[in-house]
């Protein structure tokens, strides 16, 4: 599995929003432009997500602004959470890329592991 795009990731503490869509709010009908950046630390392996909600006028112009607390998520790669499961005692019966127990690859939306204890597996 390739994670180059991890090490691509610029270092910049503050990159600019980026335009991630554009939907029409449920209750007031208004036009919402959902902005998004990411921002990666290698030495800790956190991603932090950072997303705004603006609503929009007559030519785009923006209304309102709603920015979220920014949302750090760790990142684990599969042979980190493989060893940190080995050590916990538990062996590892499948990896899947998501709920539907499809293969764990490149495209994968999900890392979904089964694992159990020794004694506890069934044949």
């Amino acid at each position: 599995i390739d994670h180059t795009w991890m090490g691509e990731i610029q270092p910049d503490k503050n990159p600019p929003f980026e335009a991630a869509g554009i939907d029409i709010h449920p209750q007031s009908r208004a036009r919402m432009r959902t902005q998004l950046k990411w921002v990666y630390e290698r030495s800790t392996q956190t991603a932090t997500l950072y997303k705004a909600w603006e609503e929009l006028g007559e030519e785009d112009t923006v209304i309102n602004r709603l920015e979220l607390e920014p949302m750090p998520m760790h990142v684990v790669f599969r042979f980190e959470m493989e060893h940190l499961l080995c050590r916990a005692g538990l062996h590892v019966l499948h990896t899947y890329g998501d709920f539907y127990e499809h293969p764990y690859g490149e495209d994968s939306t999900n890392m979904i592991w089964v694992a159990l204890q020794p004694d506890h597996e069934q044949a």
